[in-house]
């Protein structure tokens, strides 16, 4: 059931069928100037193409820091052939096993594309049971020539799966990108709206292959707390392994705090203090478990002296693949918990460091 938290919808669409590959996140970066241009203080675009707004609140405290990043996983084209066929390297971690077959849109102008690979019957025996590596197919735009394809993309263009965001079922949505424009459209939705405090929002850039985005611009603000809202992987598939694990997220369930990832140890009390707010605000929220994967704060944590940091995420099926999946109350609620955190976030003292006794 919906929260009524006022999510923008049309907003989180718009950016789900952005194109936006990691490196390449302008029509992403466009959408979002456009839509918080009349709700801003500050805005700037810095060096790495993160955007950096000024939030102002009723009062101010902490410094706060809240951010999700733009970019997407994808495709570059590194070769033409001379069968105007090209060759394309992953952009972030994207699996061999599903690509094979699936649709994409190629270059500038979004050519649609298709990732081939060597038909079944024309495999040897041995190859049949083989996965299937990016670097054995090919991205077949129905050019018949060098010439003709260089028309559509050059060596260094992105290219994108094909897929539209709609709905799916009575309560859930399916779209691409959703890690992490779904963590876009909840921090555009906190800016858009009033604050108890300031804060700043930053949307960054290339969070798929290193967080560097998210390491310049927080660099320049050095937070006291920082908070990144994502999109992360759900374990509500079956398997021996989740099952064994009992693994979490689940869809339906509500938002996701991570106590620990490979990038992040969240700070104890940031994470007493989001628990709090959830009981106190009636929002039903789940542990990320096992604590894989990393997130913005990874870099967020390490700015100058030090961050205190936590991710808070919406669980989504088949992340990083053309047809995610997530629930709309666990994208309402993720909103409604971060919402209800940011009064308390002002209220955060920056640890004091040891004092050096005189000798």
């Amino acid at each position: 059931m919906a929260r009524n938290s006022g999510f923008p919808w049309a907003l989180f669409e718009a950016l789900s069928n952005a194109r936006g590959v990691t490196g390449d996140e302008g029509p992403v970066r466009k959408i979002l100037k456009d839509f918080l241009k009349p709700h801003v203080d500050s805005m700037e675009v810095d060096a790495m193409g993160s955007i950096l707004v000024q939030k102002k609140g009723k009062t101010a405290g902490a410094r706060i820091l809240l951010g999700a990043h733009m970019d997407e996983v994808g495709f570059m084209v590194m070769k033409i052939e001379k069968s105007g066929l090209f060759r394309v390297a992953k952009v972030g971690g994207l699996d061999d096993r599903m690509l094979a077959g699936k649709r994409v849109r190629v270059g500038p102008g979004a050519a649609p594309g298709v990732l081939g690979a060597k038909a079944p019957h024309l495999l040897k025996a041995e190859d049949k049971a083989k996965i299937v590596k990016l670097e054995d197919m090919t991205v077949d735009v129905g050019a018949s020539t060098e010439a003709e394809a260089r028309k559509i993309a050059s060596p260094g263009d992105t290219a994108t799966f094909e897929s539209t965001f709609e709905s799916w079922g009575p309560s859930l949505v399916r779209g691409k990108a959703f890690d992490d424009r779904v963590g876009c459209a909840i921090l555009a939705a906190l800016v858009a709206g009033p604050s108890p405090v300031d804060f700043v929002a930053v949307f960054t850039t290339q969070e798929e292959i290193g967080l560097r985005g998210a390491r310049v611009a927080a660099q320049k603000f050095e937070p006291d707390v920082a908070v990144a809202l994502e999109g992360t992987g759900a374990a509500d598939t079956p398997s021996k392994r989740s099952e064994a694990l009992g693994a979490f997220p689940r869809l339906g369930d509500g938002p996701v705090l991570t106590r620990r990832d490979s990038s992040t140890i969240t700070d104890r009390e940031i994470f007493a203090l989001f628990e709090e707010a959830a009981g106190k605000a009636g929002i039903r929220w789940q542990e990320k478990r096992p604590g894989i994967g990393g997130t913005d704060a990874g870099e967020f944590h390490r700015a100058r002296s030090g961050a205190r940091s936590i991710s808070l995420s919406v669980p989504c099926r088949y992340i990083h693949s053309p047809a995610a999946l997530a629930a709309r109350s666990d994208i309402e609620a993720a909103l409604e918990l971060a919402r209800a955190a940011l009064s308390p976030l002002g209220r955060v003292k920056r640890p004091a460091g040891p004092r050096l006794e005189k000798s």
